[in-house]
């Protein structure tokens, strides 16, 4: 009883601080947030304090509560996912993989998991490729894994078809919607073979590349910002823009479920959507190779601002300490 009460009383403090923050930058509440979530459900309370738990940049408490809510309903694959992201941000990457691998065995359609799971794998290849390589120049054993887990548990066979199978997936997916648009021939670049490689997308390391990229570490190194050009290539750039032309095309019910009016500063901001969140983690690799800091991506925030909106200098969120800015299109 006494465990439940202080986890009821540090719900509260928390979403009560987190809702203040919330109405001082968008103007309303928010609309999670609930007083009588701890007398409701066990389950969501935890769930929820998990998320303010990762607001709050305490990973250990989120870690806890995110546990307790999956104990109580080990289906719920918001929690794996969440569970997963906070593993990541501290380097438990097989761990992370394993939070993963439940989310999309309980729910093999969710495209959150998907995406996640597919960056979680690729960098424990890479990882175990750089082990092996350091295995066979010299004689020593291997003790860099920080979650105490023997590399060969990435690429196992389960691991390749999953792999596989969520590329092609995803790719139709985002295809699907983007077909709509006027971007048809980047599309069917983006997904040839049923794969999503945004890679293809990006510049290639050409002499000419490493040079650009030589000269924007140095400048990002000087003054912490850096202008990049043609980072994307036309045909990606041309997707980009018939997918939010089409998310901001819909209409009614279904245009609600993409994007949140913001009156304050006359804008839409995205709900997580697969193309936005896709780019920020693949992206995580380029940023680390500028800034010389082995980055954890967290998350993408795209918006559009209707005429007259705006919104005023700020501080971002600690958890934003390194950002890039892309402007769409501008109409």
């Amino acid at each position: 009883e006494s465990h439940w009460l202080q986890d009821r009383v540090d719900y509260l403090n928390l979403a009560r601080e987190f809702n203040r923050h919330h109405m001082n930058s968008h103007g309303t509440t928010h609309p999670d947030y609930n007083e009588s979530v701890p007398d409701e459900s066990a389950h969501r309370m935890h769930l929820l304090s998990g998320r303010l738990w990762c607001y709050f940049r305490d990973g250990h408490n989120a870690t806890r509560s995110l546990k307790r809510a999956i104990a109580l309903q080990p289906w719920d694959d918001q929690a794996h996912i969440l569970l997963a992201k906070v593993l990541v941000s501290q380097g438990f990457w097989h761990r992370a993989k394993s939070a993963l691998d439940a989310a999309l065995d309980h729910n093999p359609s969710q495209w959150q998991a998907q995406l996640l799971w597919m960056y979680v794998y690729d960098r424990l290849v890479d990882a175990n490729g750089m082990r092996a390589m350091r295995k066979s120049q010299s004689s020593s054993v291997d003790t860099d894994a920080q979650d105490g887990e023997g590399s060969a548990q990435a690429g196992a066979p389960r691991d390749t078809a999953r792999r596989g199978a969520l590329d092609a997936a995803l790719c139709q997916r985002i295809d699907a919607a983007v077909a709509h648009g006027a971007a048809k021939g980047g599309l069917e670049s983006w997904c040839s073979g049923g794969r999503m490689d945004v890679a293809a997308f990006l510049p290639r390391a050409s002499p000419e590349s490493r040079a650009k990229g030589k000269a924007l570490r140095a400048r990002f190194g000087l003054d912490k910002y850096a202008l990049v050009r043609g980072l994307f290539s036309p045909p990606l750039a041309t997707t980009l823009r018939a997918w939010y032309g089409h998310l901001l095309s819909s209409a009614g019910d279904e245009f609600e479920a993409t994007a949140r009016f913001i009156p304050k500063h006359r804008r839409y901001e995205f709900l997580p959507e697969p193309v936005s969140t896709s780019l920020n983690l693949q992206l995580a690799t380029w940023v680390s190779a500028v800034t010389g800091e082995d980055v954890v991506p967290t998350y993408p925030f795209p918006i559009a601002y209707l005429p007259g909106g705006g919104i005023h200098p700020h501080l971002d969120v600690e958890d934003n300490e390194i950002s890039i800015t892309y402007q769409v299109e501008l109409r």
